[in-house]
């Protein structure tokens, strides 16, 4: 059953994928196991099956794309990950239809809705990316809104986070000054990163911690 005008916003982390780019903006849909990517990045042990808790608590509600084997996180129209919105859905396949955007290594959708996918994943689909393992890294970045950051470079321009950009909440990130790169966070055990980075809210700082793709899992941050 569908859920029109649920108003979700998706990112796509950027594991590996196929050659052929996409443009930076497109409507479509993506078809997929919901997840914790926090789950799937950063285990504690063994496998994992995403449950309703993974979701209601998860920093990075999302779905892996059967068509592309991509992975896309979730947001709401609050700009926060939308894993209330897709908890009953945890661990089962889900239809997510909107406008994507995308950039700095991260793809974001506007959803126009939501609902169960029909039937079995097909036998074809990929299969979802296997990451790296987490690897130790220090860099000196702007503590940026995830979302405000992609939906800029998706239409070529650029934005200087404030700490206003995430006074409401949002995504918080790490805008690498030296590379270019955008990266999420979150915190250890998997929490949100916005107690360790709200202080530095669209300022510089030095940040260690461990990478996986486009997510950096925040250890330690101290003024830049």
């Amino acid at each position: 059953m569908n859920a029109p005008q649920l108003g979700l916003s998706l990112l796509l982390l950027s594991l590996p994928q196929g050659p052929s780019p996409a443009p930076p903006v497109r409507s479509g849909s993506v078809t997929g196991e919901v997840v914790d990517f926090a789950c799937r990045l950063f285990p504690r042990r063994g496998t994992h099956t995403c449950s309703v808790e993974c979701l209601e608590k998860g920093v990075f509600p999302g779905v892996f794309d059967e068509a592309s084997g991509k992975a896309f996180l979730a947001f709401g129209q609050d700009r926060n990950p939308a894993g209330g919105a897709l908890a009953p859905l945890a661990g089962k396949r889900a239809r997510l239809t909107g406008k994507i955007h995308e950039g700095k290594g991260i793809r974001a959708i506007v959803l126009d809705g939501v609902g169960r996918a029909e039937g079995e994943r097909p036998a074809s689909a990929p299969a979802p990316p296997t990451p790296d393992p987490p690897r130790d890294i220090t860099l000196v970045a702007s503590v940026v809104n995830v979302l405000d950051q992609v939906e800029a470079s998706a239409k070529g321009t650029k934005h200087a986070c404030t700490g206003r950009c995430l006074a409401g909440g949002g995504l918080y990130g790490l805008l690498d000054l030296e590379s270019g790169r955008l990266y999420a966070a979150l915190a250890p055990e998997r929490k949100s990163a916005r107690s360790l980075l709200e202080p530095f809210a669209g300022l510089k700082a030095r940040v260690s911690g461990r990478v996986v793709a486009n997510v950096i899992e925040v250890v330690r941050v101290v003024k830049a």
